[in-house]
């Protein structure tokens, strides 16, 4: 799962990657659900959004997750206290 990657000039900076993590047999569906609401979180807020999506790690694990900057990952660290970071 590589980071996401911002460029600036002739400079690339990677992006932290924040992950919600869901098990069990609808956790498919979950994480899709939450990707939305990360999404409609990061509209409201008036944040920047790098990228956003799920990742299937097996059928009864599935994560939401979120790239973006440092700052950014600050706020959504404190509002949304995600399970892990890359």
């Amino acid at each position: 799962m590589p980071l996401g990657i911002r460029q600036h000039g002739d400079v690339a900076e990677l992006m932290p990657r924040l992950y919600w993590d869901f098990f069990g047999p609808r956790a498919e569906g979950t994480a899709r659900h939450f990707e939305r609401h990360l999404r409609e979180f990061f509209e409201r807020e008036a944040l920047t959004l790098g990228g956003s999506g799920v990742v299937e790690h097996d059928r009864f694990k599935w994560s939401a997750y979120c790239e973006v900057d440092d700052e950014t990952a600050d706020h959504v660290r404190r509002a949304l206290k995600p399970q892990r970071d890359a």
